[in-house]
């Protein structure tokens, strides 16, 4: 009793009183066991005689013990807190200050982190939108010389069928005979551009011809000056003129043939 109970009683005082699965608290049994000593003190004398009875009572105890443990632990918990400890020593104003100064400092080194990620990402991203961009306007730029290259192949294609049908045309009403043939109206003259003016007639006129090479460029000139001067003009069609366009007719002859002679002229 005083090697178990008693000890019990000081460190846990709290676990007299929880009972078992039984309803019994070790309380009771202490109380119990009192009663029983009181009502037959010479039994119990007679029974401590011996060491028999002192083997049962090791038993006995060792058998509370057991069941006061596991029922302390079922209930209480196998741990609890120590109220004997000594709190924790309270932060001085300094060592808050510390803490405040570090828990700042790391928080401004993850903000400048982030903040460097997020420009590198908007570098990134305006690198991006700019390799675009010079991707769009190279598309842009090819687009549109693809489309002059076209524009220009349709515009050749187009002055050439001009010139041959103007060389056509030469050929088939300057080598008529004089008195040969209908009358020729406006629109029978074989005009280099019937509904254009000088200037295109000229250009028609002058289309595959290489500039560059002054013989043969003035060679040229000479032979359309000669197809277009007014008084061989009027050797070869005046006969065949209509009246009604001929001084229409005559006036755009004299109007390219002079075209021609100043082209003639500059490169003298």
């Amino acid at each position: 009793f005083e090697d178990l109970v008693v000890p019990l009683r000081k460190c846990c005082p709290g676990a007299m009183d929880v009972p078992n699965g039984d309803g019994v608290s070790p309380r009771d049994v202490l109380q119990s066991m009192k009663k029983q000593q009181q009502q037959c003190p010479g039994t119990a004398a007679e029974e401590g005689d011996g060491p028999g009875k002192e083997q049962a009572d090791r038993e006995w105890y060792h058998k509370l013990f057991g069941e006061c443990e596991d029922e302390f632990y079922q209930k209480c918990g196998r741990y609890e807190e120590d109220f004997l400890m000594p709190d924790a020593e309270p932060q001085t104003y300094d060592d808050w200050a510390d803490r405040l100064t570090k828990e700042y400092a790391a928080k401004r080194a993850r903000a400048a982190g982030s903040g460097v990620r997020g420009k590198a990402a908007r570098a990134a991203e305006e690198r991006q939108k700019e390799k675009e961009r010079r991707e769009f306007q190279e598309r842009l730029e090819a687009e549109h010389r693809h489309y002059l290259e076209h524009a220009g192949r349709k515009e050749e294609e187009l002055a050439g069928r001009r010139k041959r049908r103007y060389e056509r045309g030469c050929a088939d009403v300057f080598s008529r005979a004089s008195g040969s043939g209908g009358r020729l109206t406006y629109e029978d003259i074989p005009w280099p551009a019937p509904k254009g003016t000088v200037e295109e007639m000229v250009a028609v006129i002058l289309h595959g011809v290489e500039q560059s090479d002054r013989g043969p460029y003035r060679r040229y000139l000479r032979q359309q000056q000669a197809v277009w001067h007014p008084d061989r003009f009027i050797q070869r069609c005046g006969e065949r003129l209509a009246e009604a366009d001929r001084q229409k007719i005559l006036g755009m002859v004299t109007a390219l043939s002079q075209a021609l002679n100043k082209l003639s002229e500059s490169v003298r």
